[in-house]
């Protein structure tokens, strides 16, 4: 019974470690059509204009995920955005937009790659519209890169900046650390994010 109880402890921790860090494992890897699949189901996104009309309407920051299809560092950062229970959750105080960077969609408009060309990038911007530079990761390795990410629990930070920022933060969570006090120092990332860099796109 000791060991029984024991067990059951450990699990609980282990459970209370996921949810703090926002990430649920999926069972097995899952092929590029299981995650696209996914990724879609889970996140509520929308187009941007639409995004940008309802976040008018609705007074939710904006969170826009750019990136393309044939990108691999965008296949990777949506395999882990599939399996963060976190983030997901928190999406919902947000107007998710996702856009494929192609030539007709935000490749030429230049609010939209603040620090150049590249993908995946994820930028905030206010209900009104207006691009929020200072939501970026701070734990970006290449300061070249600001919006890039390949960890959800630095997109989850972010987000949470944004929301502390427009006095919309939610209760119940820890707050994360005042900006004004970020040093700006990238920290260190798992080892398993330290393979994937952005696509840097023709200028």
């Amino acid at each position: 019974m000791h060991k029984c109880f024991k067990y059951l402890g450990s699990l609980n921790l282990i459970s209370l470690a996921d949810q703090l860090m926002g990430n649920v494992l999926a069972t097995g890897d899952k092929s590029t059509a299981e995650v696209d699949r996914d990724f879609f189901q889970i996140y509520k996104w929308t187009s941007l204009p639409a995004g940008f009309h309802e976040a008018r309407k609705t007074g939710k920051p904006i969170f826009v995920f750019i990136q393309r299809s044939t990108c691999p560092a965008c296949k990777h950062l949506k395999s882990k955005f599939v399996k963060s229970l976190k983030l997901s959750e928190l999406s919902s105080r947000f107007v998710m937009v996702n856009v494929d960077n192609g030539p007709d969609s935000v490749r030429n408009r230049g609010v939209f790659h603040p620090d150049g060309k590249y993908v995946p990038r994820i930028l905030f911007f206010t209900p009104e519209g207006r691009l929020l530079r200072e939501a970026y990761n701070r734990h970006a390795r290449d300061p070249k890169y600001k919006y890039f990410y390949s960890n959800p629990s630095h997109v989850i930070e972010t987000m949470l900046m944004v929301l502390q920022i427009l006095g919309a933060f939610p209760p119940n969570v820890d707050q994360p650390p005042d900006i004004a006090n970020q040093s700006g120092t990238p920290s260190k990332t798992p080892a398993e994010d330290d393979f994937h860099t952005p696509t840097v796109l023709d200028q």
